[in-house]
């Protein structure tokens, strides 16, 4: 499971940047 969270904690901080960027940029 430890390689489950960290794939989702990838996932979610891969997100939450392009959000930021996308925020950014309009």
């Amino acid at each position: 499971p430890v390689r489950e969270l960290l794939r989702k904690d990838g996932i979610a901080k891969v997100l939450s940047e392009s959000v930021k960027a996308y925020r950014i940029t309009k």
